[in-house]
């Protein structure tokens, strides 16, 4: 069984566990969603592409200094975007760690596919079973341009995950190095063929917040 942690001890845990300049690095100000105060932040927002040629659309937000800092990974729910954790990301930053949202395959901004026409769209409702199943190519592909970025310390990586998103962010704990811990909010066993069950027998002794 996974092991069950407060969310304040996943946190120290990503803190503790333990190349290309970023691209668009913007300055800006975020509110955490408590009230008007603005949070001070640097902004990127880039694209990735999955093993199997899905292109994943990216926000990563920082502290505002230089780093390195232990980061985490979210991924939204179905029919969401990666705006969903705009107020988190805030959150985070405030508590000296980075993050990066991204739209889910089929969602938000994420609607290509190399090799495919431009004006292509593939959206999550018409997906078959392996475009779920390689769900989790997502994650591996922010992770390896995490490793790129000067500002993330990429041996403090999590992840963490609501609904269909949890199930995705436990077989991406299950099957990527580079992740040390996650948390899962409201996962199942199987949601759009993304299963977790072999995922919880493999995770090798890595924290996982259910």
């Amino acid at each position: 069984m996974p092991k069950l942690f407060s969310l304040s001890f996943f946190l120290s845990i990503l803190f503790f566990v333990g190349c290309q300049p970023p691209e668009q690095a913007t300055e800006a100000g975020i509110t955490d969603g408590t009230g008007p105060q603005k949070i001070s932040v640097k902004v990127q927002e880039w694209t990735v592409t999955a093993a199997d040629g899905f292109e994943i659309h990216c926000r990563m937000v920082t502290p505002d200094g230089q780093g390195p800092y232990a980061c985490l990974i979210l991924a939204h729910m179905l029919g969401k975007d990666l705006s969903t954790w705009e107020g988190f990301q805030a959150k985070l930053a405030g508590m000296r760690f980075a993050s990066v949202a991204y739209d889910m395959r089929g969602h938000g901004k994420s609607l290509s596919r190399v090799g495919a026409a431009r004006d292509r769209e593939f959206k999550w409702n018409r997906f078959s079973d392996e475009d779920w199943q390689n769900a989790w190519m997502d994650v591996q592909a922010v992770l390896n341009k995490l490793k790129e970025i000067r500002l993330i310390d990429s041996q403090r990586v999590g992840i963490a995950g609501g609904s269909i998103g949890a199930n995705v962010a436990v077989i991406a704990l299950a099957r990527l190095d580079g992740l040390k811990c996650g948390a899962a909010l409201s996962p199942s066993f199987k949601y759009k063929e993304v299963s977790t069950e072999e995922a919880l027998k493999s995770l090798h002794g890595k924290p996982l917040l259910v």
